[in-house]
């Protein structure tokens, strides 16, 4: 009975470690995307100020259109950079509801198993005591201790169930709330509504 409906517990813990695995990739991948942008930042704003301060100083003789076309290059890289950031930060969202969603599942096998454990342990300790014809207290005590043990067990589990569906609700929830206040003001980023087109879900960060 236990082998049919117990749940595959490792296949569970192996995907929840891929998921975090990812979200951290993620994560990494940010940090060094962002140094990336802080300095092609400063950058552009270095060559704006050189290319205005040389334009200032050589006048008519000055090549505006040289320095207009090294500064859309540098201006260019921030404008991808910054898009590259967003698109990291909409999947950054996703990992981690990713990771929740795993995390629930790992803790409802748990439960059912701990379940099963149980209801197997009640049923032997019955069983015995029926085949025996023994219903002293001494003799059933014996068995009783394990059964509350994993009775315990069940309901601690329940309890991180319990735990990992708020958990998950609520950073939905906070998403949702996020992208809402963004969407208000006008704020919602090129890199949002792509990831929102069905042919470029799930496309892959690397």
């Amino acid at each position: 009975m236990k082998e049919k409906f117990a749940p595959d517990l490792t296949k569970r813990t192996v995907a929840l470690d891929a998921a975090v695995a990812h979200k951290l990739e993620l994560v990494k991948c940010g940090r060094e995307v962002d140094a990336r942008l802080t300095l092609e930042k400063e950058n552009s704003a270095r060559q704006l100020v050189e290319s205005c301060t040389e334009i200032m100083g050589l006048g008519s003789a000055a090549d505006a259109r040289a320095h207009g076309a090294l500064l859309r290059a540098s201006d260019d890289a921030v404008t991808i950079l910054t898009h590259t950031n967003d698109l990291i930060g909409v999947r950054i969202n996703a990992a981690k509801i990713e990771c929740l969603e795993c995390a629930l599942g790992l803790v409802q096998g748990k439960e059912l198993l701990a379940n099963i454990d149980h209801s197997l342990a009640r049923s032997q300790m019955l069983d015995k005591a029926i085949t025996a014809g023994l219903f002293a207290s001494g003799r059933l005590a014996l068995f009783s201790e394990e059964v509350d043990t994993l009775g315990s067990i069940a309901v601690e589990a329940a309890r991180q169930v319990t735990l990992a569906e708020n958990e998950l609700r609520e950073e939905r929830a906070r998403q949702q709330a996020a992208y809402q206040t963004r969407r208000a003001t006008g704020m919602v980023t090129r890199a949002e509504v792509a990831s929102a087109i069905p042919s470029f879900q799930g496309s892959s960060t690397t």
